[in-house]
């Protein structure tokens, strides 16, 4: 069964719903720069309207406290909160002040991510996590979040999924700000993300004692396609192998291992034509940033065997069950019985899942959504979480992503995650799928077990 203080939850992200990209003195992002350039955007949509969140919180809080949930996970917006001249921008400062008020109202515990993806355009022109005097430029960010919100006593998350943003935004490219760049250019980028996370933890633990500031990363999880030891042995040093190239980077070693165990993996340093960008003391100052749980976005995973040879080789065949709106994202609930297995093997902490989600081609029949692959979805990855804590894998918190159906980045709006359903041809109408009422259900049998 679940622990006894199993926490669900479910989350947005700013530029995904808020929309009001030029209001109250927000200013330019990169993801506003990148979807308003034709053709980066599947459907040549953007967010500047999104799910008016920004104006239709409340209403959409009140379906967060109907769900059940306990824990609210939200980002604020650096284009909203301060300006390029490093000021704060009050309006931007009180929307998000609002919000958490609004939250709390509803015996809701808010989540805040800091950085989800929606840097400022100006932030890229001066280099975006790659020169080390980004660290400046992120503190003042910082010290506006810290004063403004740290003694609001919520937690954080500093950043969500360096992974995604750095590889995708500047190496394969697809997403903003779609500048490419190589592997040692990753790495230093990377590196300083880490010291950014210390940055944040600092200040905010100052402010706040009790807050904690936690740091996420998605992976896709390894699955050993039968019972093995040396199958399991194998597949959990290869997942925490160290990348070689810039197609390895969605490796979660490198996070990992200087923020749980205060060092890089072994031979990562030493495989890199230049570590100037590593100071004496860095790696210290990101141990001395470690988190309380070990958070992590878990989506699908990748089946692995042993051929003849005793070597790994990763099973490719997929059942139409395993199918979603996505290729990358497989219906595979072991993901969140092996991902959370290897971390905890690995750092000892006890793990919060703070994404997971199934993406399906719904549709609105008289007035009802019936997502019954999305219903399935969430029931048979939640079996999973619960076995993994009857067999002592401490998973401590799950939320869904996301409440509603958003601008899915370079997928635009053609794309649905939400328990909630958009109708975007009628004034953005929420509409409650029956998966809402599955994880409704979920929660309510849980808390009363």
């Amino acid at each position: 069964m679940l622990l006894k203080k199993f926490r669900f939850g479910t989350g947005i992200s700013s530029y995904q719903v808020e929309g009001a990209y030029k209001e109250d003195g927000k200013e330019e992002s990169i993801w506003d720069a990148f979807t308003h350039e034709k053709g980066n955007v599947l459907d040549g949509t953007n967010g500047d309207v999104a799910l008016d969140f920004y104006h239709r919180y409340r209403e959409d809080l009140d379906l967060a406290k109907e769900l059940g949930i306990q824990d609210f996970r939200f980002s604020l917006s650096w284009t909203r909160v301060i300006k390029e001249d490093g000021t704060p921008n009050p309006e931007g400062i009180r929307f998000y002040q609002s919000l958490i008020e609004e939250i709390k109202k509803r015996s809701r515990n808010p989540v805040r991510t800091i950085y989800h993806w929606d840097r400022p355009r100006w932030f890229l022109e001066k280099g975006a996590f790659l020169p080390r005097t980004c660290l400046d430029d992120f503190s003042k960010y910082r010290d506006i979040v810290s004063e403004c919100f740290a003694p609001l006593r919520t937690d954080f998350i500093s950043f969500n999924e360096p992974q995604c943003f750095l590889f995708l935004g500047f190496h394969k490219g697809g997403h903003a700000p779609n500048v490419l760049r190589n592997y040692l250019d990753l790495c230093q980028r990377a590196h300083h993300v880490l010291l950014c996370h210390a940055i944040a933890f600092e200040k905010i633990k100052a402010k706040t004692p009790l807050a904690d500031v936690a740091f996420v990363n998605t992976f896709s999880a390894s699955i050993p396609r039968r019972d093995d030891d040396v199958l399991l042995d194998k597949r959990k040093e290869s997942f925490f192998a160290y990348p070689k190239k810039a197609e390895d980077f969605y490796t979660v070693s490198i996070y990992g291992d200087p923020l749980y165990l205060g060092k890089y993996p072994n031979g990562y340093l030493e495989s890199l034509p230049d570590t100037s960008f590593v100071h004496p003391g860095d790696i210290e100052r990101i141990f001395r940033a470690k988190p309380k749980t070990c958070d992590c976005n878990i989506y699908t995973g990748r089946y692995y065997d042993l051929n003849k040879e005793g070597n790994l080789f990763e099973v490719r065949k997929e059942s139409k069950k395993e199918k979603s709106d996505l290729a990358w994202l497989k219906k595979r609930p072991s993901s969140v019985y092996y991902g959370p297995l290897f971390r905890y093997d690995r750092y000892h902490l006890p793990i919060r899942i703070t994404e997971n989600g199934g993406c399906y081609k719904d549709s609105l029949k008289k007035g009802l959504v019936h997502d019954t692959d999305r219903v399935s979805y969430l029931k048979e990855y939640l079996s999973r979480v619960d076995k993994a804590n009857q067999d002592g894998i401490p998973i401590v918190a799950y939320y869904y992503w996301s409440l509603l159906d958003n601008f899915e980045w370079a997928e635009g709006y053609s794309k649905r995650f939400g328990l909630v359903y958009i109708d975007y041809d009628n004034g953005l109408k929420r509409i409650k799928k029956d998966s809402f009422y599955a994880y409704q259900k979920i929660i309510e049998d849980t808390k009363n077990q």
